[in-house]
């Protein structure tokens, strides 16, 4: 094998030979030994197994078993990702959990993980190989996330029982479950959680009492792994994500309490979680920093983070059922809304029009708390910065490489080389200036509405709520404007402004509010009021 140090000119002596280690390998006579090779032409070191079988040692009691893994065979490449490997990525997913093995043993062995790594890469036209030799007694090789003693068991139980139970209802959603299920803690997606438990919330629909016993179900399966996440925001994305996924069935009773509940559990875990964050920030103001970030990188991610605490803080501040609970928030948001300004002013700024649902959820609601001036301090330094970078944002499904190249065009001024990740028009502006607006603060932006001439900004308007969670929404209008186009002054948007339409209840107000903080493509503008 070649190391990284080896070189063509002399393998001999620099490459590391296989057959050695083998050879190490029966002077130890470890009681089991697995290899795994993730490299180009691996399958090659069947050539050097002479060394470790030994027939005259084979089958005697307490003799030395060896698994082998090797991700490619002998005549092909190991393909590789941003990540690393494709096939250290396969056997870490088993490891981890986002895939499972097996559920009836507490540990797994590596022929197990191998047969199933090999079923996944085979598919990617790579040809993983596998052997065990040897083998004695239960699985060593590593821990099974899926076990009987898991956090999974209710999930697997669910899967199980509501397999029959459902009528066909989860008939070919099983393994996407369980793979939203596994992605909770890892590889988080809240459209991928969606898009797995729509289809099967719409076939139990026409029976209340199943959908809303398996949405139980499913969420207490969920909020379980929820819990595990390193994220302390996890519950509440999960809990939100299945409580939108209800939204166009809410209009039963049955439907609209759990709903309703999974909105609540949604708050209060932001209250539980920001309380945390409160306590962080009071003894590190650099608390909100990811821990795995670059300082260049937070240049970016760092403001997005700020938009989602204040949207998702303001949410919960005015949105949990319990009055004294409500309280406590609302007083911990004030207190959480003066540190952030205090220590964060700088990156209180908009890089990304995905920011701009969290901005006007935020906004929206600290007028309606009674926090008009911290709203009035917020929205004057998003419109300075947009001024400053001239309206350039990025958009929301901007590739890293694109983003880094965003963040040296802010630096330089020229924003030609990233013109393709720049969102055109934006919803950002159109937040903003709304909110100037509200705020009586339009006279203001008008002084500094030259230095934005020719940006567009748009806004969607939805003509009903029911999907207003999907991943596409039918029907409703889309408005756009153009600076010394069509519109001169702030005071001039209103009347140009659509009728939006109102929320059924207030508790369809709030997952529409939750859907558009879950799925920032999209803004809740009946907020505005």
């Amino acid at each position: 094998m070649w190391l990284k140090d080896s070189t063509s000119a002399g393998l001999s002596m620099s490459a590391f030979a296989l057959a050695d280690l083998f050879r190490n390998i029966n002077d130890v006579k470890p009681l089991q030994t697995n290899i795994i090779i993730d490299a180009c032409e691996s399958g090659g070191l069947i050539n050097d197994l002479s060394v470790l079988l030994k027939s005259s040692e084979m089958g005697n009691a307490n003799t030395p078993g060896i698994t082998l893994l090797a991700t490619s065979a002998q005549d092909e490449g190991a393909a590789e990702n941003d990540v690393g490997g494709a096939g250290t990525a396969a056997i870490l997913d088993c490891i981890q959990g986002r895939e499972m093995v097996q559920d009836h043993s507490p540990t797994l062995d590596l022929v197990e993980i191998g047969r199933n790594v090999s079923t996944k890469l085979r598919a990617q036209g790579q040809s993983p190989v596998v052997w065990g030799l040897n083998l004695f007694g239960a699985p060593q090789f590593s821990r099974n996330p899926f076990s009987n003693t898991d956090h999974s068991k209710s999930m697997r139980i669910l899967v199980q029982e509501w397999s029959g139970e459902a009528g066909g209802a989860l008939e070919g959603h099983s393994e996407a479950l369980w793979r939203a299920y596994a992605s909770v803690d890892n590889g988080w997606q809240p459209r991928q959680l969606l898009d797995v438990a729509g289809p099967v919330f719409a076939s139990l629909a026409a029976s209340p009492v199943r959908l809303s016993r398996f949405a139980e179900r499913l969420s207490a399966a969920m909020l379980v792994r929820a819990e595990n996440s390193q994220d302390y925001y996890r519950p509440a994305e999960v809990a939100a994500t299945l409580a939108v996924g209800l939204l166009p069935y809410v209009s039963n009773p049955l439907i609209s309490s759990v709903a309703r509940s999974l909105a609540d559990l949604a708050c209060t875990s932001v209250f539980r979680t920001n309380t945390i964050l409160e306590a962080a920030l009071a003894d590190n103001s650099d608390a909100l920093l990811s821990i795995k970030g670059f300082a260049f990188s937070e240049l970016f991610y760092l403001p997005i983070r700020i938009a989602r605490v204040l949207a998702w803080g303001a949410v919960s501040a005015k949105f949990i059922i319990d009055p004294t609970a409500r309280e406590e928030a609302a007083a911990q948001y004030a207190r959480l809304l003066e540190q952030l300004l205090s220590q964060y002013e700088g990156s209180i700024v908009a890089v990304s029009d995905s920011q701009a649902p969290h901005w006007f959820a935020a906004l929206a609601l600290q007028c309606d708390l009674g926090f008009v001036e911290k709203a009035e301090i917020i929205t004057g330094l998003l419109f300075n910065s947009i001024v400053a970078n001239r309206c350039n944002l990025v958009r929301g499904d901007a590739t890293s490489e694109q983003i880094i190249e965003y963040l040296v065009a802010l630096d330089s001024g020229d924003f030609a080389p990233v013109v393709e990740a720049i969102e055109r028009p934006n919803e950002t502006l159109t937040v903003l200036i709304r909110m100037a607006l509200k705020l009586e603060l339009g006279d203001v932006f008008d002084e500094d509405l030259w230095n934005l001439d020719n940006v567009s900004f748009m806004a969607y308007f939805c003509d009903r709520y029911e999907n207003f969670g999907g991943r596409f929404i039918e029907g409703g209008v889309t408005s756009s404007w153009q600076v010394g186009y069509d519109f001169f002054r702030c005071n001039e948007l209103p009347t140009t402004w659509p009728e939006v339409v109102e929320p059924g209840s207030g508790l369809q107000s709030l997952l529409v509010v939750l859907a558009s903080l879950l799925f920032p493509d999209r803004v809740a503008w009946h907020l505005l009021r």
